[in-house]
């Protein structure tokens, strides 16, 4: 049983009043549309517990507005795509499991990086040229 319980929806349906309504019934191969068409939505504000960048201001509360069209819509990574700071961090994330996959079997390949990543001068060269870089664009 599904049912529009938000009390101040907008879609055409919520403005009927309950008389006018029909109950509608659906079965495996009618739902993708029957979900479609009802387009389920949560709209909400919940409290911000994500980490900041330094020196960043942190909102103390996070604005979700997550539509659903489809049962897969309900799926941890899916409801991610749709609040910003959680699709950059899963993007993030993605980005890291691609390297590690290209990087599972290459043993030199991990000791240079190992390497690389324990050069402070090196990292610290690298990061005042991204800034150098950076302000370059900027003009």
């Amino acid at each position: 049983v599904m049912a529009d319980l938000s009390g101040a929806s907008q879609t055409r349906e919520a403005s009927k009043s309950l008389l006018d309504r029909a109950f509608v019934e659906t079965d495996a191969n009618r739902f993708p549309k029957f979900m479609e068409a009802l387009g389920p939505r949560v709209k909400a504000r919940v409290k911000n517990t994500l980490p900041q960048a330094e020196g960043a201001e942190k909102d103390e509360e996070l604005a979700l507005d997550l539509t659903f069209t489809k049962m897969g819509d309900f799926a941890p990574d899916k409801i991610a795509e749709q609040v910003p700071q959680l699709a950059e961090i899963l993007k993030m994330r993605r980005q890291l499991e691609e390297l590690l996959g290209f990087m599972d079997g290459r043993v030199d390949a991990e000791k240079r990086i190992a390497q690389l990543l324990n050069n402070e001068p090196l990292l610290s060269k690298i990061a005042s040229q991204a800034m150098s870089d950076d302000d370059k664009v900027g003009e």
